[in-house]
């Protein structure tokens, strides 16, 4: 039967040398082990992105059960020193250190209606988003074969 090509997200192009689509028509194909990745922003004026990319299989309700063990005084809304609390009992500190400011800047970036706290829907929508990644309308990362690197470089240099 017929497969179906990668699903990629907006913000990834993909040169035709590296992966073209139609192969899968007919089989898998394997991709070249060898690429550059050129990071491309063809207009300077850049927002945080709102394209939203489904979860996966019983991804949400994960989500919805994490978000339910964090929020320790069930209010709905996770603050930045629950989502401490709730990294420490994780062992996160083992790890990596658990920076408050980082944290509180987490919850910044994904406070869509600017209460200070995350609410379920919040975290849902910043996850589909992939807002914890950073991605940025208007930028993207281009995948480029090898000799096509090669190109650009010499066009730049």
């Amino acid at each position: 039967g017929r497969t179906e090509p990668l699903s990629l997200p907006s913000f990834l192009l993909v040169s035709r040398n590296y992966y073209n689509p139609s192969w899968s028509a007919k089989a898998y194909r394997r991709l070249k082990n060898v690429a550059v990745i050129v990071d491309w922003v063809p207009k300077p004026a850049l927002k945080p992105s709102t394209e939203e990319r489904p979860l996966g299989d019983g991804l949400e309700e994960q989500v919805e059960g994490m978000f339910r063990m964090l929020d320790a005084d069930s209010s709905g809304q996770l603050e930045a020193r629950e989502l401490i609390r709730g990294l420490k009992a994780l062992h996160w500190e083992e790890d990596e250190r658990v920076d408050p400011a980082a944290i509180e800047a987490m919850v910044a970036a994904v406070d869509l209606d600017k209460d200070g706290t995350v609410n379920l829907k919040e975290l849902i929508t910043a996850m589909r988003r992939q807002s914890f990644y950073g991605i940025e309308q208007g930028r993207y990362s281009v995948i480029v074969s090898l000799a096509e690197a090669e190109a650009l470089r010499a066009c730049i240099h």
